[in-house]
């Protein structure tokens, strides 16, 4: 993953820290499909305890996720109404 890019400042719940743009290959297996994307990530430069935390660009906005607490599982479904890249094995 590039992290050279030029820092700059990512505030959140957590308050302020300093990160740099970058994107990462995503690649989520299932029973029956396997997904690969590319995504946008900010790279936080700074110590921090902020943990990290997969955003909404390039992933919550392709899929409608489903928990299920008492069986400690985490289903995606397609969200077949944005138009993405998706590598759909």
């Amino acid at each position: 993953m590039k992290i050279d890019g030029e820092p700059t400042i990512a505030n959140g719940l957590g308050g302020e820290v300093k990160v740099v743009n970058s994107r990462m290959n995503l690649k989520i297996k299932g029973d029956h499909t396997t997904y690969q994307f590319d995504i946008p990530v900010q790279v936080i430069l700074d110590e921090s305890k902020i943990p990290v935390l997969l955003g909404r660009d390039g992933f919550f906005s392709y899929f409608r996720i489903e928990f299920d607490h008492d069986n400690e599982r985490i289903r995606l479904i397609r969200n077949n109404v944005v138009d993405f890249n998706l590598k759909n094995k």
